[in-house]
């Protein structure tokens, strides 16, 4: 099975959110995965507002990008 994934379970799954469980789930299910273009960029911006709002370290955020 391949999935296709948005930017919203990427995020939840690299960073501390109440869907982060659910995401590592969904992820384990293939080992195959297709993103968009966009998906490349879109999390690296919600990681950076976490970690400018003090909800994440910047060094999570660095091991996360």
């Amino acid at each position: 099975m391949t999935l296709y994934l948005d930017s919203s379970v990427l995020v939840a799954a690299f960073s501390p959110e109440s869907f982060s469980r659910r995401a590592l789930n969904i992820l384990s299910l293939s080992p195959q995965v297709i993103i968009s273009e966009l998906t490349v960029t879109e999390p690296r911006v919600s990681l950076i507002r976490k970690r400018k709002r003090g909800a994440m370290p910047g060094v999570e955020v660095a091991a996360a990008l």
